[in-house]
Protein backbone atom coordinates (compact mmCIF):
# COMPACT_ATOMS: atom_id res chain seq x y z
CA UNK A 1 0.00 0.00 0.00
CA UNK A 2 1.36 3.78 -0.99
CA UNK A 3 2.64 5.92 1.62
CA UNK A 4 -0.07 8.44 2.61
CA UNK A 5 0.97 12.20 2.74
CA UNK A 6 -1.32 14.52 3.93
CA UNK A 7 -1.09 18.74 3.46
CA UNK A 8 0.38 20.70 5.78
CA UNK A 9 -3.29 22.54 6.50
CA UNK A 10 -4.28 18.79 7.19
CA UNK A 11 -1.94 18.69 9.74
CA UNK A 12 -3.02 21.70 11.42
CA UNK A 13 -5.99 20.58 11.51
CA UNK A 14 -5.21 17.50 13.07
CA UNK A 15 -3.23 19.54 15.85
CA UNK A 16 -6.46 21.75 16.35
CA UNK A 17 -8.51 18.81 16.89
CA UNK A 18 -6.15 17.51 19.56
CA UNK A 19 -6.61 21.02 20.61
CA UNK A 20 -10.51 20.83 21.08
CA UNK A 21 -10.06 17.34 22.02
CA UNK A 22 -7.53 17.52 25.21
CA UNK A 23 -7.90 14.39 26.34
CA UNK A 24 -7.99 12.05 23.04
CA UNK A 25 -5.19 9.62 22.71
CA UNK A 26 -2.70 9.60 19.20
CA UNK A 27 -4.02 6.56 18.35
CA UNK A 28 -8.16 8.19 18.81
CA UNK A 29 -6.43 10.81 17.00
CA UNK A 30 -4.92 8.77 14.19
CA UNK A 31 -8.61 6.76 13.95
CA UNK A 32 -9.97 10.47 13.24
CA UNK A 33 -7.71 11.30 10.88
CA UNK A 34 -9.27 8.52 8.46
CA UNK A 35 -12.44 9.55 8.79
CA UNK A 36 -12.12 13.36 8.57
CA UNK A 37 -9.63 12.97 5.58
CA UNK A 38 -11.29 10.29 3.72
CA UNK A 39 -8.24 8.31 3.88
CA UNK A 40 -7.67 4.73 2.95
CA UNK A 41 -6.04 3.52 6.21
CA UNK A 42 -5.69 5.47 9.61
CA UNK A 43 -2.10 7.13 9.97
CA UNK A 44 0.11 5.54 12.82
CA UNK A 45 0.64 6.96 16.11
CA UNK A 46 3.95 7.52 15.66
CA UNK A 47 2.99 9.94 12.66
CA UNK A 48 0.94 11.66 14.62
CA UNK A 49 3.28 12.60 17.52
CA UNK A 50 5.57 13.76 14.28
CA UNK A 51 3.17 16.06 13.31
CA UNK A 52 2.14 17.07 16.87
CA UNK A 53 5.93 17.88 17.06
CA UNK A 54 5.78 20.48 14.14
CA UNK A 55 2.51 22.37 15.25
CA UNK A 56 4.95 25.35 15.72
CA UNK A 57 6.14 25.18 12.20
CA UNK A 58 3.02 24.32 11.37
CA UNK A 59 1.54 27.34 12.41
CA UNK A 60 3.89 29.76 11.45
CA UNK A 61 3.05 28.59 7.83
CA UNK A 62 2.78 30.95 5.18
CA UNK A 63 -1.17 30.08 3.56
CA UNK A 64 0.54 28.60 0.16
CA UNK A 65 2.79 26.72 2.08
CA UNK A 66 -0.60 24.87 3.82
CA UNK A 67 -1.70 23.56 0.80
CA UNK A 68 1.66 21.79 0.39
CA UNK A 69 2.39 18.01 0.88
CA UNK A 70 5.92 18.30 1.39
CA UNK A 71 8.58 21.04 2.10
CA UNK A 72 10.10 22.72 -1.16
CA UNK A 73 13.92 24.41 -0.49
CA UNK A 74 14.79 26.92 -2.39
CA UNK A 75 18.16 25.87 -4.34
CA UNK A 76 19.69 29.59 -4.60
CA UNK A 77 17.99 31.78 -2.55
CA UNK A 78 20.07 34.72 -3.13
CA UNK A 79 19.40 34.68 -6.62
CA UNK A 80 15.49 33.86 -6.08
CA UNK A 81 15.79 37.07 -3.33
CA UNK A 82 17.53 39.45 -5.70
CA UNK A 83 14.43 38.57 -8.78
CA UNK A 84 11.86 39.28 -6.04
CA UNK A 85 13.24 42.67 -5.01
CA UNK A 86 13.90 43.29 -8.72
CA UNK A 87 9.95 42.80 -9.54
CA UNK A 88 9.34 44.89 -6.88
CA UNK A 89 10.98 47.59 -7.92
CA UNK A 90 9.71 47.38 -11.41
CA UNK A 91 5.81 47.04 -9.75
CA UNK A 92 6.52 50.03 -8.55
CA UNK A 93 8.04 52.09 -10.86
CA UNK A 94 4.78 50.25 -12.94
CA UNK A 95 7.12 48.45 -15.50
CA UNK A 96 5.12 45.50 -17.66
CA UNK A 97 6.52 42.18 -17.06
CA UNK A 98 6.22 38.87 -18.75
CA UNK A 99 7.16 35.65 -17.66
CA UNK A 100 10.33 35.67 -20.20
CA UNK A 101 11.38 39.02 -19.07
CA UNK A 102 11.89 37.50 -15.26
CA UNK A 103 13.11 34.41 -16.34
CA UNK A 104 15.77 36.21 -18.07
CA UNK A 105 16.85 38.46 -15.83
CA UNK A 106 17.07 35.45 -13.01
CA UNK A 107 19.03 34.18 -15.57
CA UNK A 108 21.49 37.31 -15.64
CA UNK A 109 21.12 37.26 -11.89
CA UNK A 110 22.60 33.91 -11.56
CA UNK A 111 25.25 34.15 -14.03
CA UNK A 112 26.17 37.25 -11.99
CA UNK A 113 26.33 35.52 -8.67
CA UNK A 114 28.36 32.71 -10.17
CA UNK A 115 25.92 30.22 -10.64
CA UNK A 116 26.21 28.06 -13.72
CA UNK A 117 23.25 27.48 -15.95
CA UNK A 118 23.19 23.56 -15.17
CA UNK A 119 22.98 23.90 -11.56
CA UNK A 120 19.38 26.36 -12.09
CA UNK A 121 16.38 26.61 -14.35
CA UNK A 122 13.51 29.01 -13.67
CA UNK A 123 10.60 26.84 -14.94
CA UNK A 124 7.08 27.98 -15.36
CA UNK A 125 6.36 26.33 -12.14
CA UNK A 126 9.15 28.44 -10.34
CA UNK A 127 8.31 31.78 -11.89
CA UNK A 128 4.85 30.48 -10.15
CA UNK A 129 6.22 30.14 -7.04
CA UNK A 130 8.16 33.22 -6.97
Amino acid sequence: MSQIRLTNEQKLRICKHQDDNPRITQTALAAWTKDAFDLQKALSQAAISKIIKKRKELEAMDTTDLSAKRPRTVQHPAVEEAVAFWVLQCQHRGAALTGDLIRAKAQTFAGSMGVSEENISFSHGWLHKL
